[in-house]
């Protein structure tokens, strides 16, 4: 059973492998189609830009040109009224003067410019007057005098003499309005040339245009082809991720099996423990057998008489070395822990001869300098008032000096509130300055007398680094860890994964907090590595998540760009820790009195990094 859960787990393993190598790639080609798309979305704006910019020219051609058209229509218009107004005057004064012929061409002459308006309504005013004074002095001639005959012969000669310079100024405003037309005339010219040139660099623009919506098209065409080939690795992917969810669905199947395994241990465990109390009591039996061996023994020597005790078998009675090392070693051994039931249930059932792990002796007084030591990393002064058995205790708040006072002492364990601003940023500082004892993550309000415990912890920063991240887990993650990761950063964590596989560790991926949700449950990981930087501040649920799991794993949090201290706060508001919150003297005595567990494999005893 224990060959083909590996087995199925090395098999799961590829084919998360091969399933999130075609995400990667579904995601590398979906980057690359966005980005093309995007250049194309680019392309056709300043594609718009330029037509918007020819059809902001067209319109302003458009604009000059029906100014131009009513300007030309204002100027007929013009033109025409002085027409009409010229006709109407040459009709009053046609029986005036004989010069009038002469004021009829040049009237029609003026009547071409705009500018002689005003001059030939000057004109036709004068006229009007002279035309009503000439016919009353028509109608009053027989009734004037020979006086007034010559009064009024002189103001027809008046009259003439401003006939005639009134055909004067008509004339000067003809040649003006001539001048105007050919300044018109040219301008018009120049306006259509402008157009011509402005048609011909629309034609080039056009044919810019075709060929470069013909451009757009074939790599328009060209995405579609990736897109195909994208929608054909979707579909390989999602078999993929079938048949991995699959041998998921068969893995949790053998788990349940390794879990009935790990009920079967447990109870075989309480008979051990039960052998082992026996063990105990034939142990003290044999002591006091001794001692009155001893004891007979001296009396013997005394007597020099005496016979030596005797057996029931008839022989001198001696302890069986054998039996008490035996009894030793089943009074010494530690059963392995429940996360390794599977490892024991491979165990051959061929008797073996394993190495014993040395019996733990008496703990004994300890000089100061030498007495383990745990460094307390908090703001509140609570723990000034804690002691804790075999242990110095010493607090400090996270500060500029921290890290130096911490290494100078070197501790064995430390103990983090990440409640506290900085914190999370300490564990990763201390680390680098060398300090390594292990370290206990946990979550505690001011004053308040119970904390939240998490677990093992260690701190990460960004970017992260695959070879910094081994390094850091390298003293609690052995071959065959179970570890989940979880984040949002694709090129980060695959190349993350790549590196912990090579180093033998099973690893599974999440990508955001359902993922993490889904795979915890079927995992079971030992170690959790959290992204605090996801989206909508998920990394911190995780967290939350991770620290109600039996047993909590230890956990490496990379650091993500706002201050992590006010949100591991908040998860205390959440009436579902309160169950799990203990007293800030109980989680000391649990840090002070852990011992790294052990793993029996290839029938020897060693530590298990944890």
């Amino acid at each position: 059973l224990g060959s083909d859960a590996e087995r199925l787990r090395a098999e799961i393993t590829a084919l998360s492998a091969a399933t999130e190598a075609a995400r990667s790639e579904q995601a590398r080609l979906e980057r690359d189609l966005e980005a093309e798309r995007a250049q194309t979305v680019v392309r056709q704006q300043e594609l718009d830009a330029e037509r918007n910019q020819t059809a902001a020219r067209q319109q302003e051609l458009d604009v000059e040109r029906s100014q131009t058209a009513a300007r030309q229509r204002e100027l007929e218009d013009a033109l025409a009224a002085l027409r009409t107004e010229h006709d109407a005057a040459v009709a009053q004064i046609d029986a005036l003067v004989i010069e009038r012929d002469a004021l009829r061409e040049a009237a029609a002459a003026a009547s071409e410019a705009e500018a002689a308006q005003a001059a030939l309504a000057t004109a036709q005013s004068t006229i009007d007057t002279l035309h009503a004074e000439l016919e009353q002095v028509r109608a009053d001639v027989e009734q004037l005098s020979t006086a007034e005959r010559e009064l009024r012969d002189a103001q027809a000669r008046a009259a003439q003499e401003a006939l005639e310079a009134r055909a004067r100024l008509e004339q000067e405003a003809a040649e003006a309005l001539a001048r105007e037309r050919s300044a018109l005339e040219e301008q018009l010219a120049t306006l259509r040339a402008e157009r011509d040139d402005t048609a011909a660099t629309l034609g080039v623009a056009r044919e810019d245009a075709a060929r470069e919506r013909e451009a757009l098209r074939e790599e328009l065409t060209s995405l579609e082809a990736r897109l195909a080939d994208v929608t054909a690795a979707s579909a390989v992917a999602a078999e993929a991720a079938a048949a991995a969810d699959a041998a998921r669905t068969e893995l949790a199947a053998l788990q349940t099996t390794v879990d009935e395994l790990r009920t079967e241990g447990a109870q075989a465990r309480e008979d051990l423990d039960r052998l082992a109390t026996a063990e105990q009591a034939l142990l003290a039996d044999r002591s006091r057998l001794e001692q009155a061996l001893v004891e007979a023994q001296e009396a013997a020597a005394q007597a020099a008489v005496a016979p030596a005790p005797i057996s029931a078998d008839g022989d001198l009675f001696q302890p069986d070395a054998a039996e008490e090392l035996d009894a030793e070693a089943v009074l010494t051994m530690e059963p392995p822990p429940e996360e390794l039931a599977d490892v024991v249930a491979e165990t051959p059932t061929a008797p073996e001869t394993p190495e014993v792990a040395p019996a733990q002796e008496a703990p004994i007084e300890l000089a100061c300098e030498a007495t383990p030591r745990i460094v307390v990393l908090d703001t509140d002064a609570s723990w000034d008032d804690l002691t804790c058995e075999s242990h110095q205790l010493t607090r400090f708040a996270p500060d500029a000096d921290t890290v130096t006072r911490v290494v100078a002492l070197a501790p064995q364990r430390l103990v983090v509130n990440l409640a506290v601003a900085g914190a999370l940023e300490m564990v990763y500082q201390l680390r680098a300055a060398g300090v390594t004892g292990r370290c206990w993550g946990m979550i505690a309000g001011v004053g308040a007398p119970k904390v939240l415990p998490l677990s093992l912890i260690d701190a990460s920063c960004r970017p992260l680094d695959p070879d910094a991240v081994i390094a850091t887990i390298g003293g609690y993650a052995g071959q065959g860890t179970r570890v989940v990761t979880v984040g949002a950063d694709v090129d980060a964590l695959i190349s993350l994964r790549q590196a912990l596989a090579r180093q033998g560790l099973s690893v599974s991926m999440a990508w955001n907090a359902k993922q993490a949700e889904d795979l915890l449950g079927m995992v079971k990981p030992q170690v959790a590595v959290v992204d605090l930087d996801l989206p909508q501040r998920d990394g911190y649920g995780i967290v939350a998540r991770l620290a109600g799991m039996t047993p909590v794993p230890t956990m490496l949090l990379v650091q993500g760009v706002e201050e992590s201290g006010p949100r591991f706060a908040a998860l205390l508001v959440d009436p579902s820790h309160r169950e799990r919150m203990v007293d800030r003297g109980k989680l000391l005595t649990t840090v002070a009195t852990w011992t790294e567990p052990v793993r029996k494999e290839k029938g020897k005893v060693r530590q298990l990094p944890r």
